[in-house]
């Protein structure tokens, strides 16, 4: 397939070279998937709409929201038409999703496509500077005396920086903690300066995706890294992303709120504002010292009456958020802390060093943001929400804050530019009659403007090849009987995976609520191995040891999406409870507080897109067979819950029963088959 040329047509008047330009590309659509038998592709109906949707919102200059069920081969049906487009016009396409692992499946699919088409295509991943090593950094850790002494068997990782042979940190083979990490990790960069950049793979990478790249086609980012590109050119007025492409396409789009939330919260705690307070007053001349003790004092107690504040919170059996509201506290003189500061970043201001000239406004940037914390915290600001958590420790505790309005950062930075967006997602849309009531709850969420695709349902057989069981006598889930919901779920999970010998992954709300099965688990014999997800660890391992065991996985957070176990390695997905926020979360609190209905408008919405999601990790491939179990029985006919029947049309299971006996003889007759 050739390279189109239509340098003439933009002589055209706008309406008829916007015709003609439509006209190619769609023919070209057509003519790859005319051929899709030579071409080795799957002959999906709904792939090619999707291509065909984003073809005219390229030409029309409009944005897109477009859901693609499981199955249609969402990841062709949108690198299709970007690679025409790309080509069209010379512009880079920037793909951004939700994680890195589907990052770089995204570019083996890039890969995949561009030997198909016989299109040459040069595409790079962006990442953010965490995941690369900073070999300057790993130097100046190597000069100091000692310092193999002093970091014990870590030396070797960050000499491995250091010299060069290891460059991110998914080339390490073998764990590594976070701390080290920190140490090595990209970090201020200094970009043309740094004498070590000709063999930076943090460098190189950024040369490739900045503005002045005119040499990479595709551009893959995640979300994070597109967000702070974002936020760096509303900001500054310039990012570090191509600013001028063909087109934006946003994967995993149901993720996008939350990324841009975190992209805007702010983390402080006492240790890290205690050193920014040390760095500034050192490159000044005037003596600190008294307003520095004085600080020190009031923001301890600040600190103190926090965590007070979280202590009562945890007593209270009905809180399972991580977040914990921040009362404010009238015996904290706020107005003294914020005088401190402002006079310190007025010093700072006035330094005239010229070789520190970078670091006086990065420490300007950072003292702004603690003033911002303590002007909340006075109620001086209502524009925020703020929130603390708490690590290890019960003095381990971190304040965050962030904007509660996200609209406008989307809008000016996302919506209003002069490329189409293209947001996707196999679960953006509600039960609804048209497609303005399906999308309107992402579409409210997001400030979205644009286009709305009809969406494109699942080719999969769900009918003949899955049954979705209900359990229709469990306890009702509250503060006060946990212990007895979960071991009636525990009884229940024994006699499905049982019936399934095994190959089933358990998804849970809660890390309370992971930890109480998994202790009673371990204590029970099984025929099937099990396995838990680790804390703060990459889950590749122990997907791969379930996989192989053909055991039981029990997961929360990051299992509910992304995973993609196909075949009889995976036959049946359970869900302890319906996936319902926690309301008193600040984050949800607040949106609960400004609904008019909190329940239709916030907390069944949240609950469906994750619902969805879980769900669609059971049937992964056309012939898939086996059981979706939702033990929650407020979904069961015996509590006719107002919210059932929508919750049951969004899934695309038809095949529904209470009776644990049906899933007994479904498995029988056609899960077993394929072992």
């Amino acid at each position: 397939m050739g390279v189109l040329v239509i340098s003439s047509i933009f002589v055209q008047s706008d309406a008829k070279r916007r015709r003609v330009i439509e006209e190619r590309l769609i023919n070209q659509v057509f003519e790859i998937y005319d051929r899709h038998k030579v071409l080795g592709l799957k002959d999906r109906i709904g792939q090619v709409n999707m291509s065909l949707d984003i073809i005219e919102s390229y030409v029309n200059k409009k944005n897109l929201l477009i859901e693609a069920g499981v199955g249609i081969g969402k990841s062709f049906g949108y690198l299709i038409p970007s690679l025409l487009i790309n080509k069209l016009t010379n512009k880079p396409i920037i793909i951004a999703t939700s994680s890195i692992q589907l990052s770089e499946q995204l570019l083996r699919d890039i890969r995949s496509i561009s030997d198909k088409l016989k299109i040459p295509v040069s595409s790079v991943l962006g990442k953010g500077m965490n995941h690369y090593g900073c070999a300057s950094r790993a130097f100046e850790i190597t000069n100091e005396s000692n310092y193999k002494k002093k970091h014990g068997a870590k030396w070797k990782f960050i000499d491995a920086v250091y010299c060069g042979t290891i460059k991110e940190r998914s080339d390490f083979k073998f764990p590594i903690d976070e701390s080290t990490w920190n140490k090595i990790n990209v970090k201020g960069c200094t970009f043309e300066k740094c004498n070590f950049k000709d063999d930076c793979a943090f460098y190189h990478m950024r040369n490739s995706i900045a503005n002045y790249s005119f040499t990479t086609d595709i551009i893959v980012v995640n979300q994070d890294l597109l967000i702070r590109d974002i936020i760096k050119r509303n900001n500054t007025g310039k990012g570090f992303i191509a600013s001028n492409p063909a087109m934006i396409v946003i994967d995993e789009a149901h993720n996008l709120e939350d990324k841009v939330r975190s992209a805007l919260t702010t983390v402080q705690n006492k240790l890290e504002i205690e050193k920014l307070l040390y760095r500034a007053i050192k490159r000044l001349d005037i003596d600190y010292s008294k307003d520095v003790k004085e600080f020190i004092e009031i923001n301890d107690n600040l600190f103190l009456e926090i965590i007070k504040n979280v202590d009562e919170v945890k007593k209270d059996s009905t809180n399972e958020s991580e977040r914990y509201k921040v009362i404010t506290s009238d015996k904290i003189d706020y107005s003294k802390l914020i005088k401190i500061i402002e006079d310190i970043k007025l010093t700072v201001s006035l330094n005239e060093e010229r070789n520190r000239e970078r670091e006086n406004d990065e420490l300007i940037v950072e003292l702004n943001s603690l003033l911002n914390l303590y002007r909340i915290l006075d109620n001086r600001t209502t524009d925020y929400l703020i929130w603390a958590t708490q690590n290890n420790s019960s003095s381990n505790i971190e304040l965050h804050y962030c904007p509660k309005y996200i609209k406008d950062v989307l809008k000016q930075g996302l919506f209003e530019m002069s490329y189409p967006v293209i947001l996707t997602s196999a679960t953006l849309c509600q039960d609804g009659e048209d497609e303005f009531k399906k999308y309107e709850y992402i579409k409210n969420e997001l400030g979205f403007i644009g286009e709305l695709a009809e969406p494109k349902p699942s080719p999969y057989d769900y009918q003949n090849n899955a049954i979705f069981y209900i359990s229709k006598d469990m306890p009702h889930y509250n503060s006060h009987n946990k212990r007895e919901y979960l071991d009636a779920a525990i009884s229940q999970i024994k006699q499905l995976c049982d019936i399934t010998k095994g190959r089933t992954i358990v998804l849970l709300t809660a890390k309370e609520d992971m930890q109480y099965i998994q202790d009673k688990m371990k204590l029970i014999s099984t025929s099937w191995e099990k396995h838990f997800q680790i804390e703060g660890s990459n889950q590749e391992k122990v997907i791969n040891d379930f996989i192989n065991s053909k055991g039981v996985l029990f997961g929360t957070g990051v299992f509910w999406e992304g995973i993609d176990i196909p075949g009889s390695d995976l036959t049946q997905v359970i869900i302890v409870r319906l996936p319902f926020p926690v309301p008193n979360d600040p984050i949800i609190e607040y949106k609960t507080e400004i609904a008019s209905d909190s329940m239709t408008e916030v907390m069944i919405p949240n609950m469906l897109i994750r619902l969805r999601q879980g769900a669609g990790r059971l049937i992964r491939t056309e012939t898939d067979t086996g059981v979706l179990a939702i033990l929650d029985s407020r979904l069961s006919s015996n509590y006719q819950k107002n919210y059932s029947k929508s919750t049951l049309d969004s899934l695309p299971f038809n095949n529904i029963t209470e009776s644990i006996e049906e899933v007994e003889r479904f498995v029988k007759d056609k899960v077993l088959i394929n072992y």
